[in-house]
């Protein structure tokens, strides 16, 4: 992990999650079928964590 990532300032660390969760909404409304299974890189993401 680039450590250096961690010092997102919180405005933009807040659009980066906002432009992943309608990504995957996106993604999700297309094929209700589909499958999500790399959340951990999503839960370890320096934007989230900041968010969170």
């Amino acid at each position: 992990m680039n450590k250096g990532e961690l010092l997102l300032e919180p405005e933009a660390a807040k659009w980066r999650v906002l432009g992943i969760q309608n990504k995957l909404h996106r993604w999700a409304g297309e094929d209700p079928t589909r499958r999500f299974n790399d959340v951990f890189n999503l839960v370890a993401d320096p934007a989230f964590l900041v968010v969170a």
